[in-house]
């Protein structure tokens, strides 16, 4: 698959599932360094993704690991050193199982007291 078939195959898995626009930004960038590179792996520290894309480590961190879990790049840490990035050309555009769901916060039950005029009937409905 090459550089245009991946960014087509992209827009069609961001259709499915949004992915958001720094993350897109990121893929890109890593599209771009990888098409320069004539397709091979290449290496890449997170300050240079920091200068260029202007965006924090943790951020290039969570989305380069959300990129991983779609399937999209395979990412080696190297202690200190750049990282080594694989661009994928098969992934999925299935929605991803291993993404977290967000977790939704059950309603708190509301509790009313009401104050009678006679201090000695409270009622208290749940």
């Amino acid at each position: 698959m090459n550089y245009s078939e991946l960014i087509s195959r992209f827009w069609e898995h961001n259709e499915k599932q949004p992915l958001g626009a720094i993350a897109v930004s990121l893929y890109l960038f890593l599209l771009e360094i990888w098409t320069k590179n004539e397709e091979n792996d290449f290496k890449l520290s997170d300050n240079d993704i920091c200068k260029r894309l202007k965006i924090t480590r943790p951020t290039i961190i969570t989305l380069r690991q959300k990129l991983s879990n779609l399937g999209m790049i395979q990412y080696q840490s190297q202690n200190g050193l750049p990282g080594h990035y694989k661009i994928l050309r098969e992934y999925s555009t299935v929605l991803s199982v291993t993404e977290n769901p967000k977790k939704s916060i059950p309603k708190k039950k509301k509790t009313a007291v009401v104050f009678p005029k006679n201090r000695n009937e409270y009622k208290y409905s749940f």
